[in-house]
């Protein structure tokens, strides 16, 4: 890893000192940061403490909770009293995020491997001890991602993984930012890569798993891929909902444009600024101004729509685009009531492409028929 190219892609602000490169040799530190999950937290610290690896250290950072966390993560932290080889501790602050709460369990833990947890996630049995070995096996990879399912309340290992890992020759930031999207709790790192990576954002409260592991790759990490899948992925509908409404609030949206802007100039700078990559970060700018303009923002959908001018994506030129544009510079009143306008008609469009496709293929096969 390029760690003085790294040290310069480091978050501006965040609190206290940086983690100690002295660690103990193979002990995994599982830092889980949590936040009012009183009902489903006990459920991911039980897939902690059935790992089959140890020695374990569990380092729980309680968010500032609110609903009372705090009081079934300690009567769930009696149970492992007896194993010499499992080490539990706990530390609460106040509401920051889960950036923050990361950044604090790192401070603190004191093993040579890492791995990220959120809590209402679960870590197959055998994960840890699979990771591990293949970094022992393998001292030149600085992480190891295994494959993730979702679920629900069932428990299903055998679930269809989401995602995809690069082909041969792929590029691993084409290919995350292209739908791999691996989480960052389905790798295991080893404590040089998080030392050198630095600190989570504190100050991106929406992606900052994203900025987290463009770093990584920009920073030269040699990374590994195993097909296995040793992730389970919450799916609540309720609260992953609640989550999407949240990202799309005024704050978090403008936070993820100034991210995307960031991210754009540090890949632009690695020359690694691919048109693949720039359809990408010009699709979701354009996205994100077009749920303000439905939403009646019509001042953040301008600098949205600002930023997506100024950082030259000319290699997504979308035909919608320019209207958007043009929308978004009318007085405000009838932005949204435009941007809904053409969102249907552009709707009806595709229906009705759909639907011409569809008849000349009923044509065709009715004509293959008539042959003798």
């Amino acid at each position: 890893m390029d760690a003085s190219h790294l040290r310069t892609l480091w978050p501006s602000d965040y609190r206290g000192p940086w983690m100690e490169t002295a660690y103990e040799p193979g002990l995994v530190s599982v830092i889980v940061p949590t936040y009012d999950r009183a009902a489903l937290i006990c459920e991911s610290l039980d897939s902690v403490f059935a790992q089959s690896y140890r020695p374990l250290e569990l380092i729980v950072v309680d968010d500032g909770s609110t609903d009372g966390t705090s009081a079934p993560v300690e009567a769930w932290s009696r149970r492992c009293l007896n194993d010499e080889a499992f080490v539990f501790r706990s530390f609460r602050q106040e509401h920051c995020g889960a950036a923050a709460a990361r950044n604090l369990g790192l401070v603190h833990c004191r093993g040579e491997f890492i791995q990220f947890l959120d809590s209402d996630d679960l870590l197959n049995p055998k994960k840890i001890e699979k990771q591990v070995a293949r970094l022992v096996q393998d001292r030149r990879i600085d992480l190891t991602y295994a494959r993730t399912a979702y679920f629900t309340e069932t428990v299903d290992w055998s679930a269809d993984p989401y995602g995809r890992f690069p082909e041969a020759d792929e590029q691993p930031l084409t290919a995350y930012l292209l739908g791999g999207c691996w989480p960052t709790m389905s790798a295991l790192l080893r404590r040089r890569a998080c030392h050198a990576v630095g600190p989570w954002d504190e100050q991106a409260r929406v992606l900052e798993d994203w900025d987290y592991t463009i770093r990584l790759i920009l920073g030269g990490a040699c990374l590994d891929y195993s097909e296995e899948t040793l992730l389970l992925y919450r799916q609540d509908h309720d609260v992953r909902s609640t989550v999407t409404s949240r990202a799309q609030s005024p704050q978090r949206m403008r936070s993820r444009c100034m991210l995307t802007a960031r991210w754009v100039q540090w890949i632009r700078a690695a020359g690694k600024l691919y048109p693949d990559v720039q359809r990408v970060f010009s699709s979701q700018l354009l996205e994100m101004a077009k749920t303000c303009l439905l939403a009646g923002n019509v001042g953040l959908a301008r600098e949205i729509l600002d930023t997506l001018e100024r950082l030259d994506l000319a290699a997504t030129r979308s035909r919608s685009r320019p209207m958007y544009v043009c929308i978004a510079r009318m007085p405000s009143w009838c932005g949204p009531i435009l941007a809904r306008g053409l969102r249907r008609s552009i709707a009806v469009a595709n229906r009705d492409s759909r639907w011409l496709v569809f008849r000349k293929r009923r044509g065709s096969v009715a004509a293959d028929q008539r042959l003798p």
